[in-house]
C-alpha cells in the first residue's frame, strides 16, 4: 500500500513538471508568433502596402526581435519544468509586447491581451496576479511614452492642424 502511494506521487510530480514545461512551451510559441505578426508588418510596410513610418516600425520589430533572442537564448538553457521559470517567461513576454504598444501604440491594442491569456495556462492565481500588475505598468508605459515617441492619432492631429 505505502509503494503505491508513493509511486502515485511520483507520478503526480512528473504531471505538474510535465504541465509547467507545456505551458511555458506555450508562452514561448505565443511571443514566437507575435514576433512573426511584427515581421510580416515590417515587410509589408518596407514594401509600401502599409503607410506607417518606416522608422518606427523599424524600431517595433528590430527592439522586439532582440529581447526575444536574449530572451530566448534562457528559455533555450534553462530548465523550462522549473516553477519558476513562468515568471521569468511572463516578464518577457510583457517586454516584447511593451516594445511592440509603445512604438506602434494603438495599432497594436489587441497585443496588450496576449500575456493575461498567456497567464491562464498555468491556473494558478498568483500567477495571473503577477501577469495583470506587470500588464498595467507595461500599459502606462506604452500610453506615455508611445504619446511622444510613438506612433499616436494626437500627434498625427497637431501636426496636420497648421496652415500651408
Amino acid at each position: 500500500m505505502k509503494i503505491r502511494h508513493v509511486k502515485e506521487k511520483g507520478l503526480l510530480n512528473d504531471y505538474k513538471k510535465n504541465s509547467e514545461e507545456v505551458a511555458n512551451r506555450y508562452v514561448i510559441k505565443c511571443a514566437t508568433s507575435a514576433i512573426i505578426i511584427t515581421f510580416i508588418v515590417w515587410m509589408l510596410t518596407m514594401l509600401n502596402v502599409f503607410l506607417v513610418d518606416r522608422t518606427m516600425i523599424s524600431v517595433c520589430f528590430f527592439g522586439s526581435l532582440g529581447v526575444y533572442i536574449l530572451g530566448g537564448l534562457i528559455c533555450i538553457f534553462g530548465d523550462l519544468s522549473h516553477k519558476k521559470m513562468r515568471y521569468y517567461i511572463l516578464f518577457w513576454l510583457v517586454v516584447i509586447i511593451t516594445i511592440m504598444t509603445t512604438t506602434m501604440t494603438f495599432h497594436s491594442l489587441l497585443a496588450c491581451l496576449l500575456p493575461i491569456v498567456c497567464s491562464a495556462m498555468y491556473c494558478s492565481k498568483k500567477v495571473t496576479i503577477y501577469t495583470y500588475i506587470l500588464m498595467t505598468i507595461s500599459i502606462t508605459i506604452s500610453v506615455f511614452v508611445g504619446y511622444y515617441y510613438g506612433l499616436c492619432d494626437a500627434n498625427m492631429v497637431l501636426l496636420t492642424t497648421g496652415r500651408l
